[in-house]
């Protein structure tokens, strides 16, 4: 059985880093602060209470699946997909497929990847891109009034022709650290939001935040699959949001942190400080590549920044890795 934690409604939350504090509109989460919310999309409001209590969903038909296949994160890289797909022999018949998040943006093809997970009833958890993706269709509707229709009006020379409003909007998700990459980054998010579809909104509000595999699916142990990470000490129903989609570190007094920390005396990896009971994998985290701990798994290998593209075979806990076709983004 595999149990996926979600809800269709938005929830704020605060988080540490002034990057993510912009980006810090909650939905589907398991862990909920005092505060009430209403956000909308497409003429639906969702309205979030400070009482809001779990959502559980059990997915259909999975003691028919034979093997688990766990997948890092793709950022529109599809041409690796489908090769690393073909590599650990995916059977759509025996095969359950999960995804650990960001499939978009930064890499080639984020519309196909995003509608080849939703078109083939993969499964796949919240990450930290689709969040902020969702945070900004609600923000540009509700605070600017920028209808996504709009944005097909916007060309590839001049994104900022609809004014200051999405031009703000687009560099807080946008944070390339040269111009090029800036308009880059900007031109692709115009394309995402023109050409998705009303399903793909709407898939994208499903996302968990964590689906859990049970032991008798992951040869004896408790997995739980999420994007960025746990806190340590935290059992898993107490865990928030943001710390599942963004968490990197833990700092020394032992506050989760997303960013890059590889010096000891100013933070440690997640991974390396969690004792279970769950054995987590995830993503999120492609400067250090492939981690195993005794607890935890990171299976992102960073594909889009030329490296590889990898996945896990559960029960066998088998790790297959395809080398990446290019450099689509440098890593910063």
């Amino acid at each position: 059985m595999i149990d996926m934690v979600f809800s269709n409604k938005f929830q704020s939350q605060g988080f540490t880093s002034a990057i993510y504090t912009c980006l810090s509109i909650i939905f589907g989460v398991s862990y909920v602060h005092a505060s009430k919310r209403s956000s909308s999309y497409n003429g639906t409001t969702f309205v979030t209470n400070s009482t809001e209590a779990h959502s559980k969903s059990n997915a259909s038909n999975l003691h028919t699946y034979n093997r688990t296949l766990v997948i890092g994160d793709v950022h529109g890289c599809t041409t690796e997909l489908d090769r690393l797909l073909d590599a650990m022999n995916y059977n759509n018949a025996t095969d359950s497929v999960i995804f650990v998040g960001d499939v978009i943006n930064k890499g080639p093809h984020s519309l196909n990847a995003l509608r080849l997970v939703r078109q083939r009833k993969f499964q796949m958890v919240l990450g930290n891109h689709e969040d902020a993706l969702i945070h900004l269709i609600d923000r540009l509707q509700r605070f600017d009034g920028i209808n996504l229709a709009e944005l097909s009006l916007a060309d590839d020379q001049n994104i900022s022709h609809l004014g200051a409003r999405l031009t703000r909007r687009l560099d807080r998700l946008c944070i390339a650290p040269k111009r090029a990459g800036k308009k880059m980054c900007r031109h692709e998010l115009r394309v995402l939001l023109h050409e998705m579809h009303e399903n793909d909104i709407e898939w994208l509000l499903s996302l968990p935040t964590y689906i859990r595999i049970e032991p008798q699916r992951a040869g004896g142990k408790a997995v739980v699959v999420v994007h960025a990470g746990m806190a340590p000490g935290v059992p898993l129903s107490a865990q928030n949001r943001s710390t599942l989609t963004r968490i990197r570190n833990i700092l020394p007094d032992g506050t989760a942190s997303a960013d890059h920390h590889y010096n000891q005396s100013v933070g440690w990896p997640w991974a390396s400080r969690w004792q279970g009971p769950e054995h987590v994998i995830f993503g999120h985290d492609a400067r250090r590549r492939l981690q195993q701990h005794p607890f935890a798994t990171g299976i992102d290998t960073g594909c889009v920044y030329g490296g590889n593209l990898t996945g896990m075979i559960l029960p066998d806990w088998q790790l297959v890795t395809i080398a990446s076709a290019a450099v689509y983004e440098p890593i910063t």
